[in-house]
């Protein structure tokens, strides 16, 4: 009888860690019912990674209702221990909240998210953890900023609205009104990426032309952050993830004096799982898609590097939407991509779940060989 562990995050756009964990163990359990199974959803900052939390440490929560990047008014919901507030950033300003063909980042700000902080802070925050991931923003959190206390103005002494179509009007910022913020709690940002700020790596680079913007947009969109950060904070430009959520990391870490901290490594630590992870006799990790990316900090990253700690010669399968050529495999015994050949992305996501389940159940029969 073996004790296999199974920690995957969501497949993003198709199903939730959750999903994907009880798909897994349904499916080998058909084939090795003997076998015990613990399912430990996890997640790196992105979606899903404070509701994953909230299920297992048992916080509670309370309903805000917000403004999202789009403008429209939302309810979102942050999850309390004591006077700790979690929040997911994506709930208010993800990427999945506007359709794909009108997506305009230049015009979302982050404000939403400072609306919310600002109102955790009145029910009596003294600390704030954000999940950084997901964000369709690309603003450098400067519109969350603005809604604690920034100041942004243009030559004239006119206040600029903190949208990115706006940025080159910038030439002073007063950062005094953020020290409210700073003396009354303590905000830690959870990354799901490594990427700085700014340069080739960095935030509108890399990741502004999947929220909507043109690679020339990307550019100049690139130089106007960074203009902007040497006035506010110019330590962060090239800092480990302070381009996570389009830049919301510089926000944390510069002007609100925040802490950044992978968020793999972080839910890891408060799920408690080394000691779960060093009794297995088989570890299953997934994700949407194992690439480049995936040793970035990562969901799967920070499990292999915590098993090969705890428990060195522990199998550890990934099972992936898609697996592409460049993908990082130390440390992995085996991967297993649930995407049959010539497949369009809408019939893979609205066929993952039965994909996923068929591909378990290949690797419990392997087990049995």
């Amino acid at each position: 009888m073996l004790k296999v562990i199974i920690m995957p995050d969501s497949y993003k756009g198709s199903l939730s860690a959750s999903q994907v964990a009880e798909t897994i163990k349904s499916a080998m359990m058909q084939v090795r019912p003997n076998d015990s199974y613990q399912t430990l959803p996890v997640g790196d900052g992105g979606e899903g990674t404070i509701e994953n939390l909230a299920a297992k440490l048992e916080l509670r929560k309370r309903r805000y209702s917000v403004i999202s990047s789009a403008q429209k008014s939302i309810s979102v919901v942050v999850y309390w221990q004591q006077q700790t507030a979690y929040i997911q950033a994506s709930d208010v300003l993800g990427l999945n909240l506007v359709v794909d063909d009108q997506r305009e980042p230049l015009m979302y700000s982050s404000a939403g998210l400072g609306q919310l902080v600002q109102e955790v802070l009145a029910d009596g925050a003294e600390k704030i953890v954000i999940a950084l991931g997901g964000s369709g923003t690309v603003d450098g959190g400067l519109g969350m900023l603005s809604v604690l206390g920034l100041q942004l103005f243009d030559s004239a002494g006119a206040i600029v609205s903190p949208t990115p179509q706006n940025f080159k009007y910038v030439q002073h910022v007063d950062t005094g009104g953020l020290k409210k913020v700073i003396e009354a709690c303590q905000i830690v940002g959870l990354a799901d990426v490594r990427n700085p700020l700014v340069g080739e790596n960095g935030a509108s680079q890399v990741f502004g032309i999947q929220k909507g913007l043109t690679a020339a947009q990307c550019i100049k969109l690139d130089e106007q952050l960074k203009r902007i950060y040497e006035m506010i904070a110019p330590d962060v430009l090239n800092s480990k993830h302070t381009g996570a959520a389009g830049g919301l990391g510089a926000a944390i870490a510069g002007p609100l004096q925040g802490q950044l901290i992978t968020g793999i490594d972080y839910v890891l630590s408060e799920l408690t799982v080394a000691e779960i992870i060093g009794q297995g006799d088989l570890l299953i990790v997934g994700e949407g898609r194992l690439d480049s990316q995936t040793a970035e900090g990562k969901v799967i990253d920070g499990i292999v590097s915590l098993a090969k700690y705890v428990n060195p010669k522990l199998p550890i399968i990934a099972i992936c939407g898609s697996v592409s050529a460049d993908a990082d495999i130390s440390g992995l015994t085996a991967i297993f991509s649930i995407t049959p050949e010539l497949t369009s992305l809408s019939q893979l996501l609205a066929n993952s779940r039965d994909n996923l389940f068929r591909t378990a159940y290949n690797i419990a029969q392997l087990l049995n060989v």
